[in-house]
This record gives C-alpha cells, structure tokens and sequence, in this order.
C-alpha cells in the first residue's frame, strides 16, 4: 500500500490546510485487481480510497506522513476486513 497527496484537493480553508489524500493498493494487497485497470490500452492502479484532512498550517513533513500512514492502514484494514467477510458490494 502506499498513499500520495493529491494537489487538486489541497487548499488553505478556515486557517487550516486541507490536503486529499489518495491510497494506492500494490500487488499482494487485498483486492488489488479491482483497482489495477487497462485504461484506453494501457494499465493503471486507481486509489481505493480517497480522504480529505485538515491540518494546522505549520505541520512537518514528518507529522503529516505519520497522519497519512495511520489513516492508510486504518482504511486498509477496513478493505481486507470487507474482503475477508465475503462482502462484495454496499458500504463498509
């Protein structure tokens, strides 16, 4: 798994810097075939998840990547918990 910023979700809102998340699974995470798509004749991974924070303006780089890791296994682990119960379509 691994996660990147996505800069057209990013802002200054209300004091705060709101920043889009994107989750990328890899090969040998769960369900990562649905994700791994042939677009217009070449392939591709999607996010499996997208999220928004907020974070004060004078957050490190290191604070934030900490955030970004824990928010990724969080949505993960709801992933593979989803697959492993056999649920294959609704919400989490």
């Amino acid at each position: 798994m691994r996660w990147e910023i996505e800069p057209s979700g990013c802002c200054e809102r209300n004091g705060m810097r709101q920043i889009r998340l994107c989750f990328y699974l890899e090969p040998g995470d769960a369900r990562y075939h649905e994700h791994h798509v042939k677009l217009a004749g070449k392939w591709q991974t999607n996010p499996f998840h997208n999220h928004f924070i907020r974070v004060p303006l004078g957050i490190k780089d290191s604070q934030l990547e900490d955030e970004a890791k824990k928010l990724l296994d969080h949505f993960y682990g709801k992933w593979d918990r989803r697959e492993r119960l056999g649920v294959t379509d609704g919400p989490y």
